[in-house]
This record gives structure tokens, sequence and C-alpha cells, in this order.
């Protein structure tokens, strides 16, 4: 078929070239993020303290991190003008973004006021380089997860003021699981504003790996971190009883892939059915929950997707370039999902464009481009 125009659940743009103190108040000017060089001469960014990467901590490997742009799209990741001729290429008429070095490390530090300041920054920059085409170019908003007052402001700064189309949060922070009361102002706030909460995996995951036993190898952290971040986070959002105490809020779990979906969720059931009396606030079957329309998936353009499809519905897995990221496949992303054979035609539609929308809650014109 003839490619269509997708709309990305998750692209990302790279922070190297911003000046953070001239964003950051004036009393905190002086932790704010800054650029640096190891001792091989490869860059390194120094939040609050916190030097990422940081091989010696995280294993052998973990400089690998630093292809974090694919080459042939280096430019668009910081700038939106190249961004949207890389965007015409591939064939996304619509990008929803992320960070990358701050999305990770934003809520590492144990300084919240220092958190909400970084938020706060990355934030108005996202707005202003998505400003450069409003209709294509959408945004998720970072906020301070160690004060929820902090958050809740943020978010409905970031929403209503910068239009942000979502909030992203960690899978876990600090220890805490995503279904613990203390988010619940948050996602209050986050049901109120008709946006969906946007758990992200990332490195920072990589502390639910370490329970496995810590690896000094970064291909194996990186991919353990990923998937079983989100493991931890859906379970937590589904058998914790989020989605029973704010019945109107949408979840996205984004960059996991979702072929471990079906498995996990015949999972939850069986536990569920088997010890009720430890989830007694659920009303409905975890699987219930997850088909039910407001929890969205991210698939890896290149896993099998029939089968997961015939478990989970047509409505529910969303496509994400991961644009412009090392194990991104700009410019065929799109490619990937629309030239399969075991999709339908309307299969592709849905997770390419109008699974997409729902999620973020985006208008679209009547007429396909």
């Amino acid at each position: 078929m003839s490619r269509p125009w997708a709309i990305d659940a998750d692209g990302h743009v790279t922070e190297w070239h911003i000046d953070w103190a001239e964003r950051f108040p004036p009393e905190l000017r002086d932790r704010a993020p800054f650029r640096t060089e190891d001792e091989h001469g490869r860059p390194n960014y120094i939040i609050d303290g916190y030097r990422f990467p940081n091989p010696l901590v995280e294993g052998k490997g973990r400089w690998a991190s630093l292809l974090i742009t694919h080459p042939a799209a280096k430019k668009g990741s910081s700038d939106p003008h190249a961004r949207l001729v890389d965007m015409d290429t591939e064939g996304i008429e619509i990008a929803v973004i992320y960070g990358t070095s701050i999305m990770f490390h934003c809520n590492a530090t144990d300084d919240a006021r220092y958190a909400q300041a970084l938020c706060r920054a990355w934030n108005e920059w996202a707005a202003e380089y998505c400003a450069a085409s409003p209709e294509r170019l959408k945004f998720v908003a970072l906020v301070p997860l160690g004060d929820m007052g902090a958050a809740v402001e943020e978010a409905q700064h970031a929403v209503q003021d910068l239009g942000a189309v979502g909030i992203n949060v960690s899978p876990t922070y600090l220890g805490r699981s995503l279904d613990q009361s203390y988010f619940d102002p948050l996602y209050e706030a986050v049901q109120a504003l008709d946006v969906p909460l946007c758990v992200h995996a990332h490195l920072g995951a990589g502390r639910w790996v370490e329970t496995l036993g810590r690896h000094d190898n970064w291909l194996i952290s990186h991919s353990l971190a990923f998937p079983l971040g989100l493991v931890h986070a859906l379970a937590s959002v589904v058998c914790g009883g989020v989605l029973e105490r704010f019945p109107t809020l949408r979840v996205a779990f984004l960059e996991g892939g979702c072929g471990w979906l079906p498995f996990f969720m015949d999972r939850l059931d069986e536990h569920v059915e088997k010890l009720p009396s430890l989830a007694p606030w659920l009303t409905r079957r975890p699987s219930e929950h997850i088909t039910g329309g407001r929890v969205y998936i991210s698939c890896e353009v290149e896993e099998n997707l029939a089968y997961p499809i015939s478990r989970l519905g047509e409505d529910m897995i969303v496509y994400a370039s991961d644009y412009p990221h090392w194990d991104g496949t700009f410019p065929d992303s799109v490619r990937h999902i629309a030239d399969r054979q075991e999709l339908t035609e309307t299969q592709k539609t849905k997770i390419l464009r109008d699974n997409v929308a729902r999620c973020y809650g985006l208008r679209l014109p009547a007429a396909v481009r």
C-alpha cells in the first residue's frame, strides 16, 4: 500500500545545545545542567551533580547512549524546521515529542525545587520548539514528582498555557510504585485536564532491573529496563486501582513494545481471580481494564503485531517512531507497519493514526492528507 500519513505517538528531541542556565531562576542558575566531556572527549551532561552518561556507575558500554541520535536525523533532533522535513520524508503528519537526557534525569535529584525548575525550563523550551509548526508538533510535559503540589501546578501550566498534550511520568519514582495514593493529586489533575498520563520507559527503570542482579553490560541492561519498567507500571496502574479511582483517566505505556502484554494480561487476571482479597477495589478484571478503551501501548515497528492485536483488539496499539534515537528505523518506521502483510488496512490506519489521535485527544482534519 502507499504510505499513509501517520501520527507519531513517541518521538524525541535532544537537548545538548540548550543553555539551561539562562532558563533557570537566578537562585538555581549555578546548578543548571551543563554539557561537558569525559576523559575520552565524549559529551556528558552534569545534572545537579549527576553525570550522564556515567559508564563507571552504569556498566560496560554505557557510552553507547551517546549514539542516541541517528546520524541522518541529527539536525532534526534539535531544529524543528529540519524535523518537519524529516517528518515529510517518513510520512508523519503529527509528531508527539518527548525529551531525552532531561526526561531521563529530571527527577533524579532529591531537590524538588530544582526538579521543578528543570521541568519548567524543559516544558517552555519544548513549547518554543513546537511553535515552529503548532499543528504538526506537539509535546508531552515533564513534572517534578518529588512534590505533588508542584507537579499539579506544572501539569496545569504546561497543558493550559503551553499546549502540552500529555503528562510524562516514569514507571516508578524513588521506590514508589504508580498505584500509591501519593500520586493521586497528579492523577486527578491529569484526568481533569483530559490529557493522558504517559508512562515512558527509560533507563531510570534500571533500578527495577537491579533487583534481578546488576548487569555490567549496557546492552543487557537496556534490553531489560524498558519492557520490565512498563510491566511494573502497568501492574501498578491496573491492579493497584488507579483506573478505578480515576474513571476517565487515559494512560499510555511507551517504548517497551507490546508483545509481552497478552501474556501478562492473562497472568494478572489469574492472580486477581485467585487472590481477590489483595485487590478488593477492582470491579473489573485486569484484562477488561486493559482493553476497555483507556489504556494505550506503543509497538516496536519490527515486532509481529498479529498476535497482540488478536488478544488486545485493534484500538489500543499505537505507532511510535522513536526518532531520532539510535534504535529507531528512520526514515522507514512508518513503512515497517504500512507494508505489513499480516495486518488489514483498517488495522494499519488505526495503529498509525486513529489510536494515537484518540490517546492524545488530537483533533484531526476531516480529510486524510
